[in-house]
């Protein structure tokens, strides 16, 4: 019984080889832990992110919806009720078309006429050039509007 004493565990010699097992079974049982765990939810994440793409892109345009409303017509396919709902479609359309087509489209004017199409369906201009500059102007309270973007 002696062994247990403060001193006599620290005079006791580990052979390296021993230690190296020790450190595998350590790693082994680490990754058993790992095989043993559900796997990752991406596909939540990948919903998540689409949401907030079609969001933020069309909040730049001036487009917004209620946050639940965006969430039903970009994942559950709902109707649109409005033209704003509308191109929130035609966006989530347009990215859908850009994320499976991935890598395989030449980049050439009629892409863009293509996905501007696919923005704006049923708009009057969808898929055409603009034939008019519009500027981008941020609207701010208490202060003059200002220009954010002005077409070349």
């Amino acid at each position: 019984m002696s062994s247990f004493q403060s001193d006599g565990l620290g005079r006791l010699a580990l052979p390296m080889s021993a230690a190296w097992l020790l450190s595998d079974l350590a790693e082994f049982k680490g990754r058993q832990a790992l095989i043993q765990q559900p796997p990752f939810d991406t596909e939540s994440l990948r919903q998540t992110a689409l949401v907030q793409s079609v969001e933020s892109s069309n909040r730049i345009e001036g487009i917004t919806v209620p946050p639940g409303r965006i969430r039903s017509l970009v994942l559950e396919g709902d109707r649109p009720r409005d033209r704003s709902e509308e191109e929130i479609l035609g966006y989530r359309g347009a990215l859908a078309w850009v994320l499976r087509e991935r890598g395989q489209a030449t980049i050439e004017p009629r892409l863009f006429l293509d996905l501007h199409a696919r923005v704006q369906h049923g708009a009057g201009d969808a898929g055409q050039w603009k034939r008019v500059d519009n500027e981008i102007v941020e609207i701010r309270e208490g202060l003059p509007p200002r220009v954010r973007f002005r077409p070349t």
